[in-house]
């Protein structure tokens, strides 16, 4: 049979859902249930807005279309839309011939932050507009993978300095946010993100390794060394072997999502929220940099080696405010939210400002659960519950922004396609393998 039905049967045969913690022992597992219930909270106890009038939204999206061409240049076509609880809408639009020789690994991550990029600038275009309404901005995806991107060099003719105006854009959106008082919502049905779990895992190991020094900063460097040289410290066998297990869950990709699904007692809450911090950031480079363990000149030399040669003194200079805004961006406070029964988690991104702190990425503030004010962080989430419309439509307004800024097929190839062929005057041949191209 040609879509291979036949060979289902077989195939079942040794399949099986995950099940992660299936030979644990079942007392870490009720110690992990208690810890997870102690972090999260009934929606009863939240407060709903009472004056939903004076609220406007505002929702982001963007999408993207790269077509592979003869020569062995890319066409980019790149948009974003922002659309407004009463109806308006904010656009952008770039198009772009490009070349590339690196990994294709970067090239999905440019077309990613070019992205983003431009939806950072239809959200500073909505936020210069006056407005006598309390302002809410919501951004589809998280927050705090925004600014956890890395100041490098891509290797993308003509691009290789692009992270400069990414990481410029998104800290003149944060001050402007901040100084218009609008609330900036990264929303995202996130399944891979695992810092609630972290976090978890880790104050329970403090309790059960009270003596270990500097215990954080050795677990991040997961050390086989360091994890041997703390069990060989612990003289208790039951103790001994629930530390075991549960490094082995800190360190093993198992999300937040997991976690709550299997452990929470409630159907409808919210967990507590967490300050997300530098040690949450993967990039060993960029602890180094905001923990001051390596100059900005020194970062510069590593990670733009092909161009530091010839870059003028002005772009050195830019590089250098580059760098010092990475270190001023606001921590993220984050959290979930389980608005129906039998729902997924909603992750949900907020600046730390909008919660009264001056926290910055170069504070070095340790990630950890925070205690906020309960009127803003309801405010928070009565505002995503105001959007919410079931499983498939978790944010109406974004669903919207998903649905317009979408690109169709037909309309890269009969519309955009034939107007850049019109006004260059020029024949663009797709490369042999069509079928590459990808959408977004």
């Amino acid at each position: 049979m040609p879509n291979f039905v036949d060979l289902m049967e077989s195939c079942l045969k040794n399949m099986h859902a995950p099940e992660q913690l299936l030979n644990h022992s079942k007392e870490v597992a009720e110690l992990i249930r208690e810890e997870v219930n102690k972090r999260i909270k009934s929606l009863e106890n939240v407060s709903t807005n009472e004056n939903k009038s004076n609220i406007e939204f505002l929702a982001v999206d963007s999408s993207r279309a790269i077509r592979e061409l003869m020569d062995g240049s890319s066409l980019g076509i790149f948009r974003a839309i922002g659309l407004t609880s009463n109806k308006k809408e904010f656009r952008e639009l770039e198009t772009e011939f490009f070349y590339h020789s690196g990994k294709s690994n970067q090239l999905r991550f440019y077309e990613s932050a070019k992205m983003e990029y431009l939806e950072a600038k239809v959200i500073l275009n909505y936020l210069r507009e006056e407005s006598s309404k309390e302002r809410v901005v919501l951004v589809d995806g998280s927050m705090f993978g925004r600014i956890s991107h890395i100041p490098i060099e891509l290797q993308i003719y003509e691009r290789e300095l692009f992270m400069v105006d990414y990481i410029n854009t998104y800290r003149e959106l944060f001050e402007e946010a901040k100084k218009k008082n609008v609330l900036l919502v990264g929303v995202s049905k996130d399944s891979r993100a695992s810092f609630l779990k972290q976090i978890i895992l880790k104050e329970m190991l403090r309790k059960l390794v009270t003596e270990e020094e500097n215990f954080d900063e050795r677990l991040t460097e997961k050390s086989p060394s360091y994890l041997q040289s703390t069990l060989d410290k612990v003289r208790d066998e039951k103790v001994k072997t629930q530390v075991k297990i549960i490094l082995n869950l800190y360190f093993r990709s198992i999300p937040d999502v997991y976690f709550l699904n299997k452990f929470s007692e409630l159907q409808k809450y919210f967990t507590l929220p967490i300050e997300l911090s530098y040690d949450m950031i993967s990039s060993r480079s960029l602890i180094r940099i905001l923990k001051s363990e390596i100059s900005n000149e020194d970062y510069i030399r590593m990670h733009f080696s092909k161009m530091g040669r010839s870059l003028s003194e002005e772009k050195n200079l830019d590089l250098n405010l580059t760098l010092n805004n990475v270190k001023n961006y606001p921590t993220i406070v984050s959290f979930y939210l389980v608005p129906t029964k039998n729902d997924s988690p909603i992750r949900v991104d907020v600046p730390s400002y909008c919660f009264g702190l001056n926290h910055k990425l170069e504070d070095l503030v340790t990630s950890g659960f925070l205690n906020v004010d309960e009127e803003k962080l309801s405010n928070v989430i009565s505002s995503l519950l105001e959007q919410y419309a079931g499983y498939k439509n978790y944010n109406v307004l974004l669903k919207r922004a998903d649905e317009k800024v979408k690109l169709s097929n037909y309309v890269v190839d009969s519309v955009y396609l034939q107007i850049i062929e019109k006004k260059l005057g020029i024949i663009l041949l797709p490369g042999r393998d069509y079928r590459r191209v990808r959408l977004l």
